[in-house]
C-alpha cells in the first residue's frame, strides 16, 4: 500500500517576519532605555549623544553653557557626587574653579594691612654717633666701614632702600660720605640711598632707615 505524504504545515506566520518583529523589538528596547537614560542621566547623556546622533556642538554641560570652557582650559568642573543621582539633572549647577589662582588668591587673602604694619621687614631704623663713623676728615672709620659693609650686604640681597637722616646740617658732609662710600665703594646703587634731614633726633647722631620697596 503506498505511504501517504503528508503535506506541509500551513505557514500562517512566515519566518521573515519573526526576524522583523525581533528587530522591532530591539530597537523598541534600544530608545526606550536611551529615553530612560536621557531622563535620569541628562549629563551623561549629552557626552555619549555625538556617538549616536553625530552632534559635534555637544560640551558635556547641562544647563548653562560656560563661554570659552573647553578640554584644554585650566578650569575644572566640580560636581558634588549628590548631583548626580538627581531625577533631573543636577540639583547644584556645576562649580568653576580656577587651579592656576586658587592657591595664589589665598595666599593674598592673609596680606592686609593690619598685618603689613607688623611686618619689621617692610621699614626700621636704627641711630648711631655719627662721630664714631665718619670723622672730621670725611673719612670713614673702622666702625663706619663695618657698618657700611653690612648696609650694602642687605641693600644687595633685598629689596630695601636706605635712608640717612641727620638733624645737624654741619654734619651732612659727613653722612654724605657715607652714601659716597657706599656707592663707590661697595658698589650700591644711587638709587637705593639718600641723604636727608630731620628734626626728631641728636645733633650728634645719624639713623639709618630701612624701608622694603612698594610691590
Amino acid at each position: 500500500m503506498k505511504k501517504e505524504i503528508k503535506a506541509d504545515p500551513p505557514e500562517d506566520i512566515p519566518a521573515w517576519f519573526m526576524t522583523y518583529s525581533d528587530v522591532i523589538t530591539l530597537l523598541m528596547t534600544f530608545f526606550i532605555l536611551l529615553l530612560t537614560f536621557s531622563t535620569t542621566e541628562p549629563e551623561r547623556f549629552e557626552k555619549v549623544q555625538p556617538s549616536f546622533f553625530g552632534s559635534s556642538g555637544a560640551t558635556g554641560v547641562t544647563g548653562h553653557p560656560h563661554e570659552k570652557l573647553d578640554r584644554d582650559s585650566w578650569s575644572q568642573r566640580v560636581r558634588p557626587r549628590a548631583a548626580r543621582i538627581a531625577m533631573q539633572g543636577s540639583e547644584m549647577p556645576p562649580i568653576v574653579s580656577d587651579t592656576t589662582t586658587q592657591a595664589v588668591g589665598r595666599g593674598l587673602e592673609s596680606v592686609n594691612e593690619e598685618q603689613a604694619k607688623k611686618d619689621v621687614m617692610r621699614s626700621y631704623s636704627f641711630e648711631q654717633n655719627l662721630a664714631l663713623l665718619v670723622n672730621e676728615h670725611n673719612h670713614l672709620t673702622q666702625r663706619g666701614v663695618q657698618i657700611t659693609s653690612k648696609l650694602s650686604t642687605q641693600l644687595r640681597t633685598f629689596p630695601v632702600h636706605c635712608a640717612i637722616e641727620v638733624s645737624n646740617r654741619s654734619m651732612s658732609q659727613r653722612a654724605t660720605a657715607m652714601a659716597h662710600h657706599l656707592f663707590h665703594v661697595e658698589n650700591i646703587r644711587p638709587a637705593q640711598v639718600s641723604v636727608g634731614f630731620v628734626d626728631d633726633i641728636e645733633s650728634t647722631a645719624v639713623r639709618f632707615v630701612i624701608e622694603r620697596y612698594e610691590q
